[in-house]
C-alpha cells in the first residue's frame, strides 16, 4: 500500500454499508469484521492496486465503505429556506450532526437546507432535521449553474420543436423563447451538473440541445418540414456523466424503454448492473467489451 494523505488530526469515520464491512491488515488478511453505523478513528488514506483504503488503528477499512464525520468550523443560518437538487450519479448517503449516517439520496433528488455549514472539507448543507450535505453533491437551485464545456459545437442550430423551446439563463430561470424554424447562432455546447446538453447562446443564454438540429452553415429546414418534426421527449442520458465513455448502447435502450414506460424503477447505473456482458466479447451474447474502459483491440 502506499501513503497517499495523513491527516493532520485524527477524523471519525461512520461505516456506511448496511451490512457492514471488514477491516485487513497491509497484505489484505481480514482483521475484524464491522457493523453498519460503527465509527471508526480514521489517520490516513493508502492506495493499493484497485482499491484506496482509510487507516484505523486495527488496520485498513475501504474507504467507499465509509462516509467522514465532517470537521464543522462554521455554522451560519440561511435567511430562507433553500432547496438543493442531488448531481452525483450514484447518489450519496448524508451524515448526521449526531454522528450517525443520514439517508440515502439519489441523483436529482431535492432537499430542502437551512443553513450553510464550513468545514475543512468544504462546504455542505444541513437539513431541518440535522443531516449534513456535502456541497459537491448538491446544486443550490436558484444560483449559476457549473457547465463543462464540449470540444466542438456547430456554428448554428434551428429550433424544430413543434412548441418552440425555452430560453434559460444560468441559473434555470425562463428568460425566453424561441419559435420553430428559428436559426440561431451557437457559442459553444455544454453539460450542466446533471448531465444535460445544451447549446449557448449569445449573454448567457440556453437552449435544450434535445430541442434543436446542428447546421452547417445559415441555410435550415423549410418551415413546413419543422412544423411536422416529431419530438418524442426522450430523456437524455449522457453515459459519460455516470462514468461510462462506452455505454452509448445501454444508454440508448434505456432511453427507449423509460420512453415505453418500462423499467422506470432503473437508472442509468441500475441498468447497467443488469446488463450481460459477454466473455467472448460477442455482442450476440451480451456486452462486448467494457462499458466503462476501452478493452484494448475490442
Amino acid at each position: 500500500m502506499k501513503l497517499i494523505k495523513r491527516f493532520k488530526q485524527v477524523r471519525t469515520g461512520v461505516v456506511r454499508p448496511v451490512e457492514g464491512s471488514r477491516i485487513v491488515d497491509r497484505l489484505g488478511q481480514l482483521v475484524t469484521l464491522t457493523e453498519w453505523q460503527d465509527q471508526l478513528t480514521i489517520s490516513a488514506v493508502y492506495e493499493a492496486p484497485y482499491q484506496t483504503w482509510y487507516q484505523t488503528p486495527a488496520g485498513f477499512i475501504a474507504m467507499g465503505d465509509v462516509v467522514l464525520f465532517p470537521d464543522i468550523q462554521l455554522r451560519l443560518a440561511l435567511a430562507t429556506i433553500q432547496t438543493v437538487q442531488v448531481t452525483q450519479p450514484r447518489g450519496f448517503t448524508g451524515i448526521r450532526i449526531t454522528g450517525k449516517l443520514g439517508r440515502h439520496h439519489q441523483l436529482n433528488d431535492r432537499l430542502a437546507v437551512v443553513a450553510r455549514v464550513e468545514t475543512i472539507d468544504g462546504r455542505y448543507y444541513e437539513t431541518p432535521d440535522g443531516e449534513l450535505l456535502r456541497g459537491a453533491d448538491v446544486y443550490v437551485i436558484g444560483h449559476k449553474m457549473t457547465f463543462t464545456f464540449m470540444p466542438q459545437h456547430p456554428a448554428n442550430i434551428q429550433i424544430v420543436t413543434p412548441s418552440g423551446a425555452t430560453v434559460r439563463d444560468d441559473c434555470g430561470n425562463e428568460v425566453g423563447h424561441l419559435s420553430t424554424a428559428t436559426i440561431v447562432p451557437v457559442l459553444a455546447e455544454v453539460t450542466d451538473l446533471f448531465g444535460v446538453h445544451y447549446y449557448q447562446l449569445e449573454a448567457q443564454q440556453y437552449v435544450a440541445k434535445t430541442d434543436t438540429v446542428a447546421l452547417t452553415g445559415t441555410q435550415g429546414w423549410p418551415r413546413t418540414q419543422t412544423a411536422t418534426y416529431r419530438c418524442l421527449n426522450a430523456e437524455n442520458i449522457n453515459q459519460n456523466f455516470w462514468g461510462m465513455p462506452n455505454g452509448c448502447e445501454p444508454a440508448a435502450l434505456l432511453e427507449g424503454l423509460h420512453l415505453k414506460g418500462l423499467v422506470s424503477e432503473l437508472d442509468y447505473q441500475g441498468f447497467i448492473d443488469q446488463v450481460p456482458v459477454a466473455a467472448d466479447y460477442n455482442p450476440y451474447h451480451g456486452f462486448g467489451g467494457a462499458p466503462d474502459d476501452n478493452v484494448k483491440s475490442v
